[in-house]
C-alpha cells in the first residue's frame, strides 16, 4: 500500500493476483509479475534526512501501524518487482539466490544488501515449475517529492 505523505492521505494498494500486478484490487497493470517488495529508508530522527536503515514495509512498519513520528523518519522507498517470462522453458533455467546479507531466495535476488539491512526474500517456490521460467528484476529508490519543504505531520 502506498500513501501520500502530505497533509491529505491518498491510498493506492498494489498487489499480485494470479501473477498480475493489480491496483486497488481490480485494475490490471502488468502481466507476469510474480513478486512486489518494498522497503523504507528510515532516518534516526524525523529531523534528519540521512537514511540509516532499510526496513521491510511490514509488521511495525506497515502503514496502518505507523505513528506520526515513524512516518517522519521515512526518507525513501525502495521498490522491487520480479517479472517472469510468459512461457516456461523445457528444462530448469533459474535457481535459488542468496544475497550478500544472507537472505535465501527461491528465485532471483532483488538488490545488494548487508546483514544489518537485509533485502526482502523473494519466494517463488509455491509455483511447482518456478525454475523453468526466466526472471527479470526491476528496482528503484523513490524519494518523496518536496520532502525538504514538507511541514511536520
Amino acid at each position: 500500500t502506498a500513501l501520500c505523505l502530505s497533509n491529505a492521505i491518498i491510498q493506492r494498494t498494489y498487489s499480485i493476483v494470479n501473477n498480475r500486478l493489480v491496483l486497488n484490487g481490480n485494475t490490471d497493470i502488468a502481466p507476469d509479475i510474480v513478486s512486489l517488495q518494498a522497503q523504507y529508508g528510515i532516518s534516526a530522527t524525523g529531523a534528519s534526512d540521512q537514511v540509516v536503515n532499510w526496513v521491510n514495509a511490514t509488521g511495525s512498519w506497515a502503514m496502518a501501524a505507523l505513528t506520526a513520528a515513524d512516518r517522519e523518519r521515512i526518507k525513501a522507498v525502495r521498490i522491487g518487482i520480479v517479472a517472469r517470462s510468459a512461457l516456461p522453458e523445457r528444462e530448469d533455467v533459474s535457481g535459488a539466490c542468496t544475497t550478500a546479507g544472507g537472505v535465501d531466495n527461491d528465485g532471483p535476488c532483488l538488490w545488494d544488501d548487508t546483514a544489518a539491512d537485509p533485502a526482502p526474500a523473494v519466494i517463488l517456490s509455491a509455483e511447482p515449475e518456478w525454475r523453468r521460467y526466466r526472471y527479470k528484476t526491476y528496482s528503484t529508490i523513490v524519494v518523496p517529492r518536496n520532502l525538504m519543504w514538507k511541514p511536520p505531520l
